[in-house]
């Protein structure tokens, strides 16, 4: 590769970094409308996140935190207090007995 050669591809980095900023751009605008009508759909009484998700291209986690409204019914509902909800278990800790060394008579 000789310096101008060098030259024209740094000219080329370049332009491609002013059109990944406006691609970037673009994708914020549309993601923003996605999360508006995500948002939008939530009015509907019958609305579901299951099939809100797909349609929308996310998880069901990622339209959730979009509309809370739309958790399921086993996270919006649950009203354990933390003294209620069941403990993992404890992994039993084992310990080796200590090796003694052996004394030469």
């Amino acid at each position: 590769m000789d310096a101008q050669s060098y030259n024209a591809a740094l000219t080329h980095l370049r332009t491609l970094r002013g059109e990944i900023k406006k691609a970037r751009a673009a994708l914020a605008r549309l993601e923003a409308d996605r999360d508006k009508q995500v948002n939008q759909l939530t009015a509907y009484d019958k609305a579901k996140v299951e099939r809100i998700a797909p349609a929308a291209g996310l998880s069901v986690a990622d339209v959730v935190a979009l509309a809370s409204s739309l958790a399921p019914d086993t996270l919006s509902h649950d009203t354990r207090t933390p003294a209620q909800t069941p403990a993992a278990p404890r992994a039993a800790v084992e310990t080796e007995p200590a090796v003694q060394p052996e004394v030469a008579p």
